[in-house]
């Protein structure tokens, strides 16, 4: 397992490329973007917000949750830019960046309870949530457990969570299917981890070694729109991987195709940092997805 601030979790499948019309967003007058400390639990949680001072009633706000890993700061390429089609808020979770550690055994199901003790100190809902890598596997637990305050999805370069050992050692052969069958060995978390992120990763592995069973139950809204992106450049996409990248685009598709108002792209020009190699792209995906949402309301 690789992370890094940039990057957050890298999955180890690739994906494909079809073409997106993209909408460029026009200029809006400037939005104050404020960086803070506040109190969750007793503990410290840096935030980023912007334009909530001039939010209007009932108006969804953009809610940006970060990799495996990763600080707010991941969002730099694109936070100014989505601060001008909505209100924007990013944070580090327990254990990331500027933020304390959990004061509580880290969960997935309590990063979801930890974003929407958050969400309850910065704006009420409703939420169009962004999520990268492992961050799509926190707003799909949102959208399970606080359905009514979720108004749309953005997935970009999520891990398959849907796909089970099983499911992906029936697509290799020899070696590499063996391998596939067993339980992945996360034995030595990296000696540079800090302390306070050490918890996060013992609370992943476990989730990675056993298929991912929180996520597996989750259910996403099927009244809400979704944007997904996966990357498939071709120095990401691993050797012998077409078959896992078939599977994984089968279950991202379903996620699309079941939402009204819904984006898919495959993209072969980017890797697992899509926000970092085409911020453009991004930004296109969540307007679509958030004019949707907001037009539903």
């Amino acid at each position: 397992m690789e992370y890094s601030w940039r990057g957050g979790w890298r999955p180890t499948l690739g994906m494909l490329a079809i073409g997106l019309s993209l909408f460029v967003p026009g200029a809006s007058a400037q939005t104050a973007t404020s960086t803070r400390i506040i109190k969750i639990d007793g503990a410290d949680v840096r935030v980023r917000t912007s334009g909530l001072e001039r939010r209007l009633s009932g108006q969804p706000v953009i809610v940006l949750e970060a990799g495996f890993g990763s600080p707010l700061d991941s969002w730099n390429p694109i936070f100014e830019g989505l601060a001008q089609l909505a209100p924007v808020i990013a944070y580090d979770r327990f254990g990331l960046g500027q933020s304390g550690a959990d004061p509580r055994t880290p969960t997935f199901t309590r990063n979801v309870e930890t974003l929407h003790d958050v969400l309850n100190e910065l704006a009420k809902p409703p939420y169009v949530l962004v999520g990268h890598s492992f961050g799509g596997v926190i707003i799909r637990g949102f959208s399970a457990i606080y359905s009514s305050e979720t108004a749309g999805l953005v997935y970009l370069d999520t891990p398959d969570f849907e796909a089970t050992r099983a499911e992906r050692a029936e697509l290799l052969t020899g070696e590499a299917r063996v391998r596939a069958l067993q339980p992945p060995d996360f034995s030595t978390i990296p000696s540079d981890a800090p302390t306070k992120m050490r918890p996060l990763y013992e609370q992943f592995t476990l989730e990675v070694r056993d298929d991912f069973p929180s996520p597996r139950k989750w259910r996403q809204p099927s009244n809400v729109p979704v944007g997904v992106i996966v990357a498939a450049r071709a120095d990401y996409v691993p050797a012998g991987a077409a078959g896992l990248l078939r599977l994984n685009i089968r279950h991202k598709l379903e996620w699309t195709l079941g939402s009204p108002d819904s984006m898919f792209v495959v993209a072969g020009h980017t890797g697992h940092s899509v926000h970092w190699d085409d911020p453009q792209l991004v930004i296109s995906m969540v307007n679509h997805v958030y004019k949707a949402a907001a037009k539903r309301r």
